[in-house]
């Protein structure tokens, strides 16, 4: 799904692909995301708080 979903973009005409991922996200969502060629470029911080 994530090479055809790359394809359909490039098909697209669209030059750069982002994606959003957790950092400490326990199943290797970062790992594989590089593996097909992303790159890190910044890490997000988000702070929530339960009312």
């Amino acid at each position: 799904m994530l090479f055809d979903a790359l394809a359909q973009l490039q098909a697209l005409n669209m030059e750069i692909a982002n994606i959003g991922v957790d950092a400490e996200n326990a199943f290797g969502a970062r790992q594989l995301y590089e593996s097909v060629g992303f790159e890190h470029r910044f890490t997000d911080i988000a702070y929530v708080k339960h009312l």
